[in-house]
């Protein structure tokens, strides 16, 4: 029973074909994940064990360096923190003012460092994608619903445990902040080109997490037999997989 559980966010990131093309791309949004995913976990550690706040503080800064959102990901990670975090507003601002003065040291550091090698705050590439216009809106637009069809919605059915007392209440809150905060950003910067959606890898972990939690929930109702409950799994799963394929392109 605990490891049909604890299989289950593995089958839904599964189901998601761009997530397979996104990690065999070479391209650097693996590690920006995994750093991102780093720094949210070991800052909700961190409550309990404030030590675990230095590699947070690490893992935020190694993000900035790796993509231009990482400070925006720093800043929701912080925020968020700020405000559900343990004990009173007073002592969580000082507890995580350290934390946003290493990534905005870092972060100023690095932009003046390649302000002034190149003349621009941001990569070439920036420039080359985004115009600020309605035609960027609606490329953004286009990219986050297809993203949704490709096997992105999965990530939505893990909201109501939002409002479930649980031990991974904390990480869910984290996940689904940065979700939405980051899809504002992907659909005022015009999404991403080519369209295979690498740019919600970060965003994926923890709100399949919890979507697994809501689905295994939904699945224990049916309360089949356990061969029987796998096969069906595997059925869904497949089916989602190929439904997801033509958005994927």
């Amino acid at each position: 029973h605990r490891g049909v559980r604890e299989a289950w966010p593995c089958l839904l990131l599964a189901c998601l074909p761009s997530f397979a093309h996104a990690m065999t791309s070479a391209m650097e949004e693996t590690c920006f994940a995994f750093f991102v995913l780093l720094a949210i976990h070991a800052l909700v550690l961190g409550r309990a064990q404030p030590r675990k706040r230095v590699w947070a503080g690490a893992a935020m800064a190694t993000a900035c360096l790796i993509r231009p959102e990482g400070p925006l990901v720093a800043a929701v990670a912080l925020t968020v923190e700020l405000l559900i975090g343990e004990g009173s507003f007073k002592a969580r601002l000082r507890a995580l003012f350290p934390l946003g003065c290493m990534v905005a040291l870092v972060v100023v550091t690095h932009t003046a460092l390649r302000y002034a090698y190149y003349g621009y705050p941001f990569p070439n590439t920036f420039y080359a994608k985004v115009i600020f216009s309605r035609v960027t809106v609606e490329r953004g637009a286009t990219h986050l619903a297809n993203f949704l069809l490709a096997g992105g919605w999965l990530a939505l059915l893990g909201q109501s445990e939002l409002r479930r007392p649980s031990s991974l209440t904390p990480w869910f809150i984290h996940g689904y902040a940065l979700a939405a905060v980051y899809c504002l950003y992907l659909l005022t910067v015009g999404g991403d080109h080519p369209h295979w959606f690498r740019f919600y890898v970060p965003l994926l972990p923890l709100t399949l997490i919890a979507a697994a939690q809501r689905t295994h929930a939904w699945w224990s109702h049916l309360r089949l037999n356990h061969w029987l409950g796998a096969g069906l799994q595997v059925v869904c799963g497949s089916v989602l997989w190929f439904a997801g394929l033509p958005f994927s392109e």
